[in-house]
């Protein structure tokens, strides 16, 4: 009989680098190195953020090693220009 595992191994791949990986509130880590999560028996939600960029909100299913691809979008500049 195997045992359950009892990790989840993230390894972010994010364009551009230098993103991190939030948990609600919690920074769990970044694009440098795997990121080491305890194991969820439901898949949940992370947010995959640097400053300048509009974050993503992505799934993880719990297996035991995740490989996540992420492009952050650069926000859409804000019309500044008054009507006339």
């Amino acid at each position: 009989m195997s045992e359950a595992p009892r990790e989840i191994v993230v390894t972010l791949r994010a364009t551009p680098k230098g993103a991190s990986v939030f948990r609600g509130s919690e920074r769990l880590g970044d694009d440098s190195a795997p990121i080491r999560l305890p194991w969820a028996d439901k898949p949940f939600l992370v947010s995959v953020q640097k400053p300048g960029f509009t974050p993503r909100t992505v799934m993880i299913e719990p297996r035991p090693a995740v490989e996540l691809e992420v492009t952050l979008a650069a926000p859409k500049p804000v019309d500044t220009e008054t009507p006339r």
